[in-house]
């Protein structure tokens, strides 16, 4: 089985996480996607996050009609020590960490990022702005020579930050 992870604060959850959802499905043949909304991003104020609860609800929603598209919710909060009890627990199963490029720009403060990018393949989305930044990051030097794929999206204007940003005026 073969089962794509995306993490996230889910802050709110909008149709660009169903479109790279359903993109990894069909580019990687996935059996599942896991929405993994983390109760706290470490490197965002808590003062922005709507209830844990409630992002989870939403992401359920958001997601209903989609079946391969499955909410998880996990206590840790750092990726890699997640991915690390999950292939622990679930043997059978190969794992692929989602993301969206803009990410690669903090990446490298990751808790342990250099033992995650080892343990599991990154499926990089990038949307057209992202796609000179990606190479740029600090972190690309050692994503580069690990199993790693770009998938380069459509420039969908959507994001949390926007959607937060919209509906606070």
């Amino acid at each position: 089985m073969k089962i794509g992870l995306l993490g996230g604060s889910f802050n709110p959850p909008h149709l660009g996480h169903i479109y790279i959802s359903q993109l990894a499905i069909k580019k990687l043949g996935l059996n599942q996607v896991w929405w993994i909304p983390t109760a706290q991003n470490p490197f965002k104020e808590k003062s922005i996050y709507e209830s844990y609860k409630n992002r989870v609800l939403k992401c359920e929603i958001l997601a209903k009609s989609e079946s391969k598209i499955h909410i998880k919710q996990f206590d840790e909060i750092y990726t890699q020590r997640l991915i690390s009890r999950l292939q622990a627990r679930y043997k059978n199963i190969e794992f692929f960490w989602l993301m969206g490029a803009d990410n690669l720009e903090k990446f490298h403060q990751w808790k342990n990022f250099k033992k995650l990018i080892l343990q599991i393949p990154l499926i990089i989305f990038a949307r057209e702005k992202f796609l000179t930044k990606i190479k740029k990051t600090q972190s690309w030097k050692f994503i580069s020579s690990t199993k790693y794929k770009i998938f380069y999206t459509k420039n969908l204007d959507i994001s949390s930050s926007k959607i937060r940003k919209t509906s606070n005026e």
